[in-house]
């Protein structure tokens, strides 16, 4: 058991260690509030989010504007380039929305950076449903589905 004079003793050193810790910790942080220079890597983004328009149109079997179709949105590898590739099942949902009366989605959202490939899916059948976009500096991205057309057949 301890004696109160160990305790005190104990007590005493944890504050003096708490005390130079802190008084370190504020002369660094003064140093970095003091400082005139900036060094960041040039691929550095200050901004994590990019804002970006999806303009999205859809048209039902019988060629009109298809109101209430639900749009999917996912993020998907970098490297896909084909909608038959196997790693597309690895999707991640990053938004979901309904067409208006007009058959469009037309919603401004903010796109991490590191989001450079989207799968943009309607509830066509197949591949027809189905768009990839890579996504480089535009702002705006526009997709086109129609249930209407038929499909091009090789």
């Amino acid at each position: 058991m301890k004696t109160k004079l160990q305790l005190s003793v104990l007590g005493i050193g944890t504050a003096c260690l708490l005390s130079l810790t802190t008084a370190a910790y504020a002369e660094e942080n003064n140093k970095a509030s003091r400082s005139t220079e900036l060094n960041v890597e040039q691929t550095f983004k200050f901004e994590n989010f990019r804002r970006i328009t999806f303009d999205l149109y859809y048209q039902d079997e019988a060629g009109y504007n298809a109101s209430g179709e639900v749009i999917r949105i996912y993020a998907v590898d970098a490297d896909i380039s084909t909608l038959d590739d196997e790693r597309l099942a690895e999707k991640d949902l990053i938004l979901m929305a309904r067409t208006d009366a007009d058959g469009r989605v037309y919603l401004p959202f903010e796109l991490s950076h590191s989001i450079t490939n989207i799968m943009i899916e309607s509830n066509l059948p197949g591949t027809s449903g189905k768009r990839l976009v890579t996504i480089n500096e535009q702002e705006t991205i526009s997709a086109y589905f129609s249930a209407y057309e038929s499909p091009i057949i090789e």
